[in-house]
């Protein structure tokens, strides 16, 4: 009687432990996995936060590149204008006013504007 006790205690030990460590090994794979998978989320967003910040840059180096556009569109209409060969009307209706335009659409309107045959107001009178 006494040997089937040990035996079953012994087995019981076992069995407990080995299934301890079974759950322990599993718990610890799954602890891996959701690491792996937080890393990865972590480094998705990290891609996103600068694909982001690098649009903002974009953004608002077109916005800057346009800002110079316009200023120097307005100063070749107001050379243009003391030189006679344009009207303000005309100038200030073929500048884009929009902020979201592209600096290139301001210079090739302004070549555009060139281009046409101006008459110097000093030839009309």
């Amino acid at each position: 009687m006494k040997s089937k006790s040990i035996i079953f205690v012994v087995l019981v030990v076992f069995c407990t432990s080995t299934s301890t460590y079974v759950l322990a090994q599993t718990n610890s794979d799954l602890t891996n996995k959701e690491l792996a998978e937080n890393q990865r989320d972590a480094n998705l967003l990290e891609t996103i936060l600068r694909q982001d910040q690098a649009r903002k840059i974009d953004e608002q180096k077109r916005a800057d590149e346009h800002s110079d556009a316009v200023y120097f569109a307005q100063k070749r209409n107001a050379e243009r204008q003391k030189a006679g060969s344009i009207n303000l009307s005309e100038a200030t209706t073929k500048m884009p006013v929009k902020a979201d335009y592209p600096a290139r659409k301001a210079y090739n309107m302004w070549i555009i504007d060139e281009k046409k045959p101006t008459v110097p107001v000093k030839m009309l009178e």
